[in-house]
This record gives structure tokens, sequence and C-alpha cells, in this order.
């Protein structure tokens, strides 16, 4: 059985525009499970799930944030899942789900984990009791804060003691570690040749485009998207002749109103890809000032 995962370090999910980008690709890619890390939310509720693309056959499991850090939040459809157990730690929570549909069973264990190996080695004796709870197939996601190997990461990194330990609780559990499908890291995954300045000012003009083209894909156009919420809001404002309005259509109101907020003063401020195109135009003008280091 193929079973769609869905993991995004979310960093931060009490932004409208941010839960309005996870319900379309919760909507668009129709997954089994989703695993939120990085969430910073110290309660979860109905009205934040319908934003974040749940619905009324919604289940999910919370990690709580820990201050203004961590947090994770596990999503899954009841209609197909039936959950027969729950676990919450430290660093991960764990559902075990069974497909109402066959005799299909796995769990599933979503990880934040700490930036020190002492933590660290809570964290796997954490995953470890969770593992030996059933006899099932087990999948596990997240965010680690440590890699196994020098090359995942950027700059100077050197192996570490804590990257053998994740190698060793892999091993010692039997995990299969994915590889990493697609390039690395955009920037160093830019190739290009040539004196210092030539190469940053490629470099930059093709994270340029980049950008340009991820933000229009992930984000649209805000104009767009300030019609559609200045819309909205009439309809809702409609609505408030009404005796009816719910606490949840009052949570919506005021979901619409932060998010056009939200898109004006990005307006303001400029986004990323403003920022490079001041940064090529700086490093073009000045290019004649650039010698070979």
């Amino acid at each position: 059985m193929k079973i769609k995962i869905l993991w995004w370090n979310v960093r931060r999910l009490n932004e409208a525009e941010k839960r309005r980008l996870v319900k379309s690709l919760i909507k668009k890619w129709n997954t089994d499970i989703v695993c939120l890390s990085e969430t910073k939310l110290k309660q979860c509720n109905c009205s934040l799930m319908r934003q974040s693309g749940g619905s009324r056959w919604t289940d999910w499991l919370e990690l709580k944030a820990t201050g203004n850090s961590g947090g994770i939040l596990l999503i899954w459809d009841k209609r197909r899942w039936s959950c027969n157990e729950k676990l919450v730690g430290e660093y991960s929570a764990s559902v075990f789900l069974e497909d109402k549909n066959s005799d299909f069973k796995f769990s599933f264990s979503g990880v934040y984990g700490p930036c020190d190996r002492k933590r660290s080695k809570e964290l796997w004796k954490e995953l470890g009791a969770a593992a030996r709870l059933e006899d099932w197939p087990w999948v596990v996601g997240g965010d680690f804060n440590i890699t196994r190997f020098e090359d995942e990461r950027t700059g100077r990194a050197k192996y570490t003691r804590a990257m053998r330990d994740f190698s060793r609780f892999i091993d010692d559990m039997g995990l299969i570690d994915l590889p990493l499908h697609g390039g690395q890291y955009m920037w160093n995954s830019y190739d290009f040749q040539g004196r210092p300045d030539v190469v940053l000012a490629k470099k930059l003009r093709k994270l340029k485009e980049d950008l340009k083209k991820w933000n229009k894909d992930t984000f649209g156009h805000l104009g767009t998207r300030k019609d559609q919420i200045l819309h909205q809001l009439e309809i809702e404002q409609q609505n408030d002749n009404h005796d009816s309005n719910t606490e949840e259509e009052e949570s919506v109101r005021n979901a619409l109103t932060n998010e056009l907020h939200h898109i004006a003063k990005k307006k303001r401020a400029g986004d990323l890809h403003g920022i490079v195109q001041n940064l090529l135009a700086s490093v073009t003008k000045r290019k004649s000032g650039w010698r070979d280091l």
C-alpha cells in the first residue's frame, strides 16, 4: 500500500498566510497524514485546524510548543484511518493508525529534535519506546536538528559524536534513511565558473529567477489575493446583520483581516526577490572594483 505523507517545518503556524498555504498543499496532494513541526503553537483548536486544511472529519495530535520554540502537529482523516493509540513525548508525537478499508496498519512519529547531544539521547530513548508499543511498519519524520554525514550540512562541518549517535539509532531500529531527492541547498546547487565577482553575480541572478518563480507558485500575486480577501470580507460583513454568527465565523473574519494587514506590510517592506534584485544591481555596479583572490 502506498501512503502519502507530508512533512513540513512550518516555522510558525499562527500566521493566517501560512495556514492558507498549508491548507492548499494538503488539498493539492491529498495526503494520508500531515506532520507540521516547529508550529510554535501553545494550543490547537478546531478553528485553527479548519484554517490549516482540516474539516469535521479531521483528527489530530499535537505536541505543544515550549515557550516560543518547537511544537508538532499531526493531522489525518478519521474517515479512512482509525487511531488505535497516541503518544506524546518531549520531542516527538506518535500515532498508530489502521486503515478502515483493509487490514493495513502503521505507526508514524513526528519529530522536532533538540540541538544538543545530551538531550538528543533522550529523543532516541523516546522514539525507541514508541517503536516497542506495536510491531507495525514504522515511519519517522521531522526535523531532527542533526545530520548523519558531513556533506549534508553547509559550511565546514565535521563528523561528530551526535552524528554517530543518530546513525546508530537508525541502525538499531532497523530504519531506512531515505535519500534526499532533488538539489541539496539552493545556493550551493548553483555551479558557475570564473572570477569571484562573476560567479557571485551569476548566482544572484539565478537565485532571483528561482525566487520569482517560487514566490509566484507558492503565494500567487499579492494583488489578486488582496482582492479575494476584500471580497470575502464584504460577504462576511453582510452576515453581520444576522444573529446567528458563530465564534468560528468571527475567527475567520479576524484571520482575513490579519492576512490583509500582512499583505500590506509585505508590500511596504519588499520581499526576498526585491532584496536579491538590489544585491544584484549593487554587485553589477561595483564589478570593476573586484579582483581575483
